[in-house]
């Protein structure tokens, strides 16, 4: 074969005056080729590598404790069917791994997955080119860079293909990028198929993809005010997603989750289950589906519009939460706090559920007349739920309290109270009084001078509601008696 060649081209040369001194070069470097240790030999499966496009569908359903459940859909295209290594790229380095599922609109048997993170550098290219031909020079000045064999990676360690001499070179270079190895984290399959065309759904779950969500309220005049949210989304799972349909879950998603702490990780397994996660309650959780596709790169914090609601009315009161203890007989203050409350319903321009995040407030007249005055947090709140924002505590209401009477005979507990509250402001204010007691005291009778401007509600045996109306710049006075029978000693009069 060689003879023949050599002669064929000494023809050539004299006929068409071509380049002997490089067609010979060109010839050798072929049968250098030929055997060219480079060439990956593999498994069956490795000698015909398919692998998958762009993503065609992308839905990512976000959890409030960092975890999310990505589904993807992919094409991919196969040469030669038979026995094929499906190359599956782009999936996160915080995938579950155990967790992967995948489904094929075709016949497949699948063999075989494996998850490589071993991705492309320095170190993982030399160690894929031990034994293999690397290029390389041995000092700055050297023009033309000369083969050889690795033979060691650390130190670097080469042995010339001409001259067989083992040393280390001054800087080694390759050839390529083996076309199997991952560029970036990727799943391989091992499988057989006789389709031509693979569509390719995956499922899985990945770690550090999160969401927050905030909320800016702008309280306008005629007690309306303006609401608008954003959801905040933080990707470190290591992969990108591009025209992703996201949706948020609110409440816990109990996880457990076995850390992979090897850089290639290979499953063996004849088939593999598909994700599924237990649907919780209504009441545990609630689905916010953003309602545009959007770009999720990883290292991103991307902030998504998600509420809008204009001119949603609201009301006001003032509200305390101390909790008394009938033996304390010391004067003191009673402190409230604004509350700004408001019916979460369609008829009035809102009627979404809420997810959980903070309230900033905002005190509204124009763009330009715009004041914070306080934030707060908020829980997970349904549609038509009524909703209590605590915004600061009040200094134009002041309350106090004093005992002005308090007997023990043995049997029984009389304490009279009076309380006073000063609206020390030019408007109305409703206040919520509370009155309730720390402990199980016994059995409890009240009496109270509350009428006209209060109105008084049971909550409980030991918890009374007062709802006070206080006009500008008034001072009301409320009485309280108290008529206790303890535990101890209704049990001792019945014996």
């Amino acid at each position: 074969m060689f003879k023949f060649l050599f002669i064929i081209s000494i023809i050539l040369s004299n006929t068409f005056a071509i380049d002997l001194k490089k067609l010979k070069e060109d010839f050798y470097l072929y049968i250098d080729a030929l055997d060219h240790p480079n060439r990956d030999v593999g498994n069956k499966f490795s000698k015909n590598l398919a692998i998958t496009g762009d993503a065609i569908y992308t839905k990512i359903t976000i959890y409030s404790v960092g975890l999310a459940m990505v589904t993807e859909e992919k094409n991919v295209t196969i040469a030669r069917p038979g026995d094929v290594k499906i190359m599956y790229s782009d999936i996160p380095s915080e995938v579950d791994l155990s967790s992967v599922s995948m489904v094929f609109d075709k016949n497949v048997t699948l063999y075989s997955q494996k998850y490589a993170y071993d991705i492309v550098n320095f170190s993982s290219l030399l160690r894929r080119y031990i034994g293999k031909y690397i290029l390389y020079i041995n000092s700055e000045n050297d023009k033309k860079q000369k083969k050889a064999t690795l033979l060691a990676m650390d130190p670097i360690i080469v042995q010339d293909l001409k001259s067989k001499n083992i040393f280390t070179p001054f800087k080694v270079f390759f050839e390529n990028i083996p076309e199997d190895m991952a560029v970036t984290p990727t799943l391989f399959w091992d499988i057989n198929t006789e389709a031509k065309q693979l569509a390719i759904k995956v499922e899985y779950l990945t770690d550090k993809i999160s969401w927050k969500s905030d909320y800016n309220l702008y309280v306008k005049e005629n007690n309306l005010f303006d609401l608008n949210s954003w959801i905040t989304i933080e990707n470190n799972s290591g992969a990108s997603y591009v025209d992703a349909n996201i949706t948020i879950v609110t409440g816990k998603v109990k996880k457990v989750k076995e850390k992979e702490v090897n850089s290639t990780v290979e499953v063996e397994k004849k088939a593999l289950d598909n994700v599924e996660l237990t649907k919780k309650s209504d009441s545990e959780y609630s689905l916010y589906t953003v309602p545009h596709i959007e770009e999720l790169n990883n290292k991103e914090k991307k902030q998504i519009s998600f509420i809008h609601g204009i001119s949603i009315a609201y009301h006001e009161y003032l509200r305390n939460e101390e909790s008394y203890d009938l033996n304390d007989t010391n004067s003191s203050q009673i402190h409230f706090s604004n509350i700004l409350a408001f019916n979460n319903s369609k008829a009035n321009h809102l009627g979404l559920a809420l997810p959980e995040g903070v309230v900033r407030i905002y005190n509204y007249d124009t763009l330009s007349n715009k004041r914070f005055i306080g934030s707060t947090n908020i829980t997970n709140i349904k549609e038509d739920e009524m909703v209590e924002l605590t915004v600061g505590g009040s200094k134009e209401v002041i309350g106090e309290q004093k005992v002005i009477s308090s007997d023990n005979d043995g049997l029984q507990k009389h304490i009279t109270y009076t309380i006073k509250l000063k609206n020390a402001s030019n408007k109305m204010k409703i206040v919520k009084l509370k009155r309730a007691f720390k402990d199980n005291v016994g059995e409890v009778t009240v009496k109270d001078s509350c009428q006209k401007q209060c109105k008084k509600e049971n909550i409980d045996a030991l918890t009374n509601l007062y709802t006070i109306a206080l006009k500008a710049k008034q001072i009301y006075e409320l009485e309280i008696k108290y008529l206790v029978n303890s535990k101890t000693d209704i049990q001792k009069g019945t014996k």
